[in-house]
């Protein structure tokens, strides 16, 4: 079975760049796709989540396009519909008819509703400055864990699972937002 730690990353050509993805995991079933947080990479899930999930089912990580400390290139998108729109050109061209979605963050907006006939637009700042932000690097261990001694330990142990993503085991350095 391949792993968070061995999978390859491949590349689909998008109108604004390219995207970033690995196929991992059990090869049957609908595969769940994971949507990371703002300025996250794929290379930021834990390992170890991802790799448990694995043993059952078949995944597919991404890097959002534009996301400057990631594997896809191009231009960041303006809105989380535009995003959500990215991922369905990917999964077309990648001939993924159907997946099950995880979000986290920003991810959760990704795959929310979207705005409609009776869904008004959010007057929400946080899109305002996603371009520029998007270009930020980020480090923050405390992103997945509580601020507790329970989720320090594991907030550290996570951080150090993170190097297991290397060029030995997987072919490829991981994203520069780690170097």
């Amino acid at each position: 079975m391949t792993t968070h730690q061995t999978a390859k990353t491949n590349y689909a050509a998008h109108s604004r760049g390219k995207v970033a993805y690995r196929r991992l995991g059990a090869s049957s079933e609908v595969p769940l796709l994971f949507f990371i947080h703002f300025r996250g990479t794929m290379d930021k899930w834990d390992q170890l989540f991802v790799n448990s999930i694995a043993t059952a089912r078949p995944e597919l990580l991404v890097d959002y396009v534009g996301v400057r400390v990631g594997q896809s290139t191009g231009t960041i998108a303006s809105s989380f519909r535009q995003s959500g729109d990215d991922m369905i050109d990917l999964l077309s061209s990648i001939s993924v008819k159907e997946v099950d979605i995880m979000g986290f963050s920003i991810g959760g907006f990704v795959t929310g509703t979207n705005i409609g006939q009776v869904i008004e637009e959010s007057t929400n700042p946080c899109m305002v400055t996603a371009t520029a932000e998007a270009t930020q690097v980020t480090n923050s261990k405390e992103l997945f864990f509580a601020n507790n001694s329970i989720g320090d330990e594991a907030a550290e142990k996570w951080w150090a699972r993170i190097p297991e993503q290397k060029e030995a085991t997987g072919g490829e350095a991981p994203s520069q937002w780690f170097s």
